[in-house]
Formats: structure tokens, sequence, C-alpha cells
């Protein structure tokens, strides 16, 4: 999940396309659902992106607290998004804004002092406990509490119900850190949703399920959907007098960095591309050019998460994006510092040696008439362009 107002939509793309590369050549799968609900607001810029990029349904959390509540009285949760203004309803996406409880599992249990539907515990890294007891683990299913269990969750469940206009009901189980021990998760579940299943004054059925397979269900309903336009659900408060801006701004060396490693990484990525057009015998390694220029795509995707530039994880964490940013630049500053060399062994042959190459990099997708200064400690008569023609110069 890439923040959403902090980040740069050629970022975001970078984002996409480098994870969306590693499942399909380690899984074999293309995503058809985001699952964007921790960034801290919601941008328009989201659901346009994943829209082009193939994605059936959109998910978010974070928006401003009091807008939930308002959309929630309204059964309006779910909508279709048109979040960019010039294309409109050539590149909508349906939307679903998980209600006030979020991700996670209600942790509430009148029967008890503990968190309740997390078998697993608090997760602890990176030293767990050596006896496997975690902090706070609910209390285990049992025939003497079973019945409470599930009277809790159908409760939360028909409570959940009344804010969406279909009887499907995502109930999301879980949260941040959960499921590091899925077996004891798992012997819990299944005991809890056979002991609903089977008691049909409940009035509910439930099911585990994918996002798939509930936005299927969903659709058979043949609803008809409100639509939103181009407007972002930004900033966003989760309370009053709690809004999260200070983001915008925080750790802002490691923003510096990562603007810069995207810039170097995109004048990278053109100098071997023309240098592969114009030499494609060269001496520098595809190979190796390759490998220095994944090692920063990488480097600049991975910082782009909502707990990455942002600010808000934890020092080692942040320390981990630098150290890689900066390993990624270097690697592709040896990679332009040998093309620019190469390129110059060609420019060469058979010219005087008072002739000087400089390299000058347009970052920009159309053509462009500019000055260029260069500092020189030696007179300069003429310059010229890569075809040998004279350039105006002073």
């Amino acid at each position: 999940m890439h923040d959403e107002a902090v980040t740069a939509i050629d970022d975001q793309i970078l984002q996409l396309t480098e994870g969306h590369g590693f499942l399909y050549e380690t899984f074999g799968v293309r995503p058809q659902f985001s699952w964007h609900v921790d960034p801290f607001g919601a941008s328009a810029t989201s659901p346009t992106l994943f829209s082009m990029a193939g994605f059936n349904v959109h998910l978010i959390s974070r928006i401003d607290y009091d807008l939930k509540a308002a959309m929630q009285d309204s059964k309006k949760l779910q909508f279709v998004w048109r979040g960019s203004h010039s294309l409109s309803e050539k590149q909508e996406i349906f939307t679903h804004v998980m209600d006030q409880f979020s991700y996670c599992t209600p942790s509430h249990l009148s029967f008890s002092n503990r968190s309740g539907f997390y078998w697993n515990g608090v997760a602890l890294f990176p030293d767990p406990p050596k006896d496997g007891v975690y902090p706070n683990m609910s209390l285990p299913v049992t025939s003497d509490n079973i019945h409470q269990y599930a009277d809790t969750m159908v409760k939360n469940i028909k409570m959940r119900a009344a804010w969406f206009r279909s009887n499907d009901v995502l109930w999301p189980w879980g949260c941040d850190k959960q499921f590091f021990n899925s077996s004891i998760q798992f012997n819990n579940m299944d005991l809890l949703l056979e002991y609903i299943n089977n008691k049909p004054e409940f009035g509910v059925t439930v099911q585990y399920s994918t996002l798939g397979e509930y936005f299927k269900s969903l659709y058979r309903r043949n609803l008809t959907w409100e639509v939103r336009k181009n407007e972002d659900f930004l900033p966003y408060s989760s309370d009053a007098y709690q809004a999260w801006t200070g983001f915008y701004t925080s750790r802002n060396i490691l923003k510096g960095v990562a603007r810069r490693a995207s810039s170097l990484l995109y004048a990278g990525e053109s100098a071997l591309t023309q240098y592969v057009l114009k030499h494609p015998s060269g001496a520098v390694c595809k190979m190796w050019a390759m490998e220095q220029l994944r090692a920063l795509r990488w480097a600049v995707s991975e910082v782009q998460h909502h707990d990455g530039i942002t600010g808000t994880e934890s020092p080692k964490v942040r320390d981990m994006y630098m150290a890689h940013l900066r390993q990624g630049m270097l690697g592709v500053r040896k990679l332009m510092e040998a093309i620019t060399l190469d390129q110059f062994s060609f420019h060469n042959d058979g010219q005087s040696e008072d002739l000087m190459n400089i390299t000058v990099y347009n970052p920009l997708a159309w053509d462009i008439t500019t000055y260029v200064h260069v500092p020189m400690n030696i007179w300069v008569t003429d310059v010229y362009d890569e075809m040998g023609q004279v350039i105006p110069s002073q």
C-alpha cells in the first residue's frame, strides 16, 4: 500500500509495476482488488491508477471520521468512483469503504478481560516468547464460552449489515500483525463458524471468503450505485482535533532522498535505453546494468509504503530504507559513469585530444530548448552536438 498524500504518481506506478511483476513471476497471479485500507487518507488518483491497471474493486478505510459516520448512516460506503475529471466514466472503479471497525475484528468481549478473536495474541518481533505464550491471547473457544463468542460475533455482523445496502457483509478477521500463528486462529475460527451455521436462530450464515467471492456475490445483487467524482478523502482525521497531516513534512531527509533516488532512477533508465539503441554491442554488460537498475527500482518502490515515506516507521526501518536507497543510487551512478565512459570511447575514435565530451540529460518526455550551464576551467572555442553540428555558446 503506497501512501496517497506524499508520493508522486510515477513512483506509485513503479511500485505497482514491481509488485505485480513479483507476484506474477512468483505465484502466477495478477491482483484484481486493491487493499488500500491503511494509508492516511484516500486520493482520487489511486482509483484512477488501479482502474487503468485492470483492478475490479478498490477498498479503502481511513477517511474523515465524521464523513464515514454519515456514509454509514446513509448506506453510502459503497459507490462507483470516477477519480479522474478528464477520463470520467472511461476509468471508473467500484469502491468499498471499510466501516468504523476498519480492517480489524472487534476486540472487546463482554465476558473476558482479554481481546476477542485474537487467539494467537500480540506478535513479538524479533524475539518471540520461547514458551509460545504471547501477550493478550484470547480465551480459547470451548463448550463453555462458544455461545458467548457466537453471540458477540453475530451481533457485530448485524450491526455492520445495517450500514450497507446488501445483506452480504464483509467481516474482516484479524488486524495488524495477526495470523502469525494461523493454526491457532483457524482452530478456533472453525469451531465458531460451524456453531453459528448450525444455529438457525442466529439468522446468519458465515463462511470463509476471498474478496473475489464477496464482490461476486454483491455483483449478483444487480444494484445501482451512486457515482462519486474526482474528490479526494484528504486530509484524514480519525477524531475531533486529530488530523493526520504532520506526515506531510516529517522525516524530510528521507523524503528528499527518496525523491532524488527516483529522479536518478529515471535518468539511469533513460541513459541505458539510449546507450543500447545507439551502441548495442557496447562494452557495458547489459545484465549488470539491469541489476543496478533493479536494485534502485526496488528501493524506490518499497519506500513509497504508507509507513515508509510518511515517516511513521520505526528508526530501524527508516535506516533500512535509507541504506537501500543509497546503495541503489550508488549502483546507478556507477552504471551511468560506465555508460558515459564507453560513449566517450566511441566519440573519441580518431578525434583530437582537445575535444571534451559532456552528456546533457533531458528528463522530460518531449524536446526542450533551454540554456545549459557548465563550469569550465579552460578556454572553449566551439560546442558541437552529437551529430557534429555547432551549437551556439558563449
